[in-house]
């Protein structure tokens, strides 16, 4: 946004420039030869993006008379102005309607069939060189613009209702290593140090629909006393003590003085002594141990909307003092800018890579990547890893993460204890034991050859 001067032979002239949310490409105002003019449009254009977002979307003329007239490319249009989407969808698909309107945008929806997207398919692979899962997105746009057109009584059916591409190659992620992921939190800002906290450590979805939409009323903390239940013996009661002592949730001096670390290790019933630990702990009994973000997940899997992560260990006191540094500045948005919700942070980003001189494909995204490769190397349950995901099934991870799947199932077969797979000879029956000194070559060593008959 901004307003643009020229010089002309009449003299100077201005004109407001602005970019279109849903096109990305730079509009202009008409030129005017006062500087007020233009900056009135500059303000007016300001106030429709921050409020009147809808008055830049495609705008499309009134529909022909009956559905045989539409093109593709009018149903498109008329998906992506009336269909229920967010911005960032609507923005999104735009950009990939785009591609496949020169091909496809003049064929009448009566006459579109699956030899037409057969050789739509070509075209993008042949001609636009782009990879088959790249293809397969804009394909389905298609299909969910005809689906939409047909609910609304727009068209009569859709015509490739049921036409599925075939699947590309699933790509196979480099995660950043842990040293490379310290090298960057080390030299970002705080917001992207925040990001690459989070993201490393719940595998949440690095981008406006999770991540960046996270909020601090969503995240509870439990403490000791509340935690406590969820143990059924003194021994496991011990061993999450000494864990949260280790990570620096609890003071073991503190412990110690009452007597609870004791207690714990000469009882058998960890049931009968509950209330003597928490009683005794005190004020410690109070502070947190654990801590959960709930977060509204991506629409990607309908039979889990939201889904809780869990903040435990050593970041959980770093997580509680973003929180209550924001709580006083009255800042709702776990990863903001300045007190602001951001909706990406790429430039921060490459200006970190750059700083810590990482590689330069790492992308803030493969944080997520990172956090699955590394809880299954260590063995984490596949199920549970896909849960804290967000993945709708378990061929997400069977398919993209299949070279350290492949890995676990080679260490799984290593596990288990070798067979002795020798075989013993047979005796032979009626065969006379030999005495192992008396071979030929010994029973003759020394005699005279000369005399062998």
């Amino acid at each position: 946004m901004g307003v643009q001067k020229t010089k002309r032979k009449s003299g100077i002239v201005y004109r407001a420039y602005w970019k279109n949310p849903f096109t990305k490409k730079k509009e202009y105002g008409p030129w005017e030869s006062e500087k007020a003019d233009a900056s009135k449009l500059d303000s007016l254009m300001g106030h429709r993006l921050k409020y009147e977002r809808e008055y830049f979307q495609p705008q499309i003329e009134e529909g022909p008379a009956n559905s045989d007239d539409l093109t593709v490319n009018e149903v498109c249009l008329a998906y992506m102005q009336g269909g229920e989407m967010t911005d960032s969808t609507r923005r999104d698909s735009w950009y990939h309607v785009k591609a496949v309107t020169p091909f496809l945008g003049d064929v009448f929806v009566s006459e579109l069939d699956k030899k037409y997207m057969k050789a739509l398919e070509k075209y993008l692979r042949v001609e636009r060189e782009l990879k088959q899962n790249t293809i397969n997105r804009k394909v389905s746009i298609i299909r969910s613009a005809l689906n939409w057109a047909a609910e609304e009584g727009l068209i009569e059916e859709n015509p490739i209702d049921g036409y599925v591409c075939k699947r590309g190659k699933d790509k196979k992620f480099e995660p950043p290593t842990r040293k490379e992921t310290e090298k960057l939190f080390q030299k970002a800002s705080p917001h992207v140090r925040r990001a690459i906290i989070i993201g490393w450590h719940t595998g949440v979805r690095i981008g406006p629909s999770e991540l960046l939409k996270m909020e601090w009323s969503r995240f509870i903390t439990i403490s000791v006393k509340e935690a406590l239940p969820d143990y059924a013996s003194a021994k496991v009661y011990q061993k999450a003590i000494y864990q949260w002592i280790a990570d620096g949730l609890l003071a073991e001096k503190t412990l110690k003085r009452a007597g609870v670390l004791q207690w714990l290790e000469e009882s058998d019933d960890a049931l009968l002594i509950r209330e003597d630990v928490v009683e005794h702990m005190g004020t410690a009994a109070d502070k947190p141990v654990r801590g959960r973000f709930r977060i509204m997940a991506a629409l990607k899997n309908d039979e889990m909307p939201w889904r809780e992560l869990p903040i435990e260990g050593s970041i959980l006191p770093m997580v509680i003092r973003w929180r209550d540094e924001d709580t006083e500045s009255g800042i709702p948005w776990v990863i903001h800018f300045n007190g602001k919700r951001i909706s990406t942070f790429k430039k921060a980003w490459k200006a970190t890579k750059a700083r810590a001189k990482v590689r330069d494909d790492i992308r803030p995204y493969d944080l997520r990547h990172a956090f699955i490769t590394y809880a299954l190397e260590q063995g984490a349950d596949m199920k549970a890893v896909g849960k804290l995901a967000g993945h709708a099934d378990e061929t997400m991870i069977l398919r993209r993460y299949q070279h350290v799947v492949g890995e676990m199932e080679s260490d799984a077969a290593k596990a288990v204890p070798t067979l002795d797979t020798k075989e013993k000879k047979p005796k032979k029956r009626g065969t006379p034991k030999r005495h192992p000194s008396k071979n030929i070559s010994t029973h003759f060593q020394g005699a005279d050859k000369n005399n062998i008959q």
